[in-house]
């Protein structure tokens, strides 16, 4: 992956989520400066700043980087869709548990090929 599409993308998720850098700023506590920095290309988020900056947007790292690296050709169908929407509605304490019981079922899948 290219840096500038990483500050791009940035950049175009702020705009389409209807931010502002300072807003982005002021409720995410990273530095006005850090943040034109990286919207001007001058240097390439931290790991941490990208994982806060995602956190505030509500797009995962997956979705960051699926859509950075390639937008055409990632689909979901209606049904995940609604998942996910049903997912980002509920307490990360459940989230959480969803996560478990996921992770077990495809360890089960798994196990049942072998």
């Amino acid at each position: 992956m290219q840096d500038l599409e990483i500050n791009s993308r940035i950049r175009q998720l702020i705009t389409d989520k209807g931010y502002t850098i300072y807003q982005l700023s002021k409720e995410s506590s990273i530095p006005l400066s850090t943040l034109y920095g990286i919207i001007n290309n001058v240097y390439l988020p931290s790991i941490h700043t990208l994982i806060i900056i995602c956190k505030f947007l509500n797009v995962s790292m997956g979705e960051f980087f699926l859509e950075c690296c390639s937008a055409g050709s990632f689909y979901l169908s209606p049904s995940e869709e609604q998942h996910i929407f049903l997912y980002r509605s509920i307490s990360s304490r459940l989230q959480n548990h969803i996560d478990e019981y996921l992770l077990l079922l495809a360890e089960t899948n798994a196990s049942k090929h072998e």
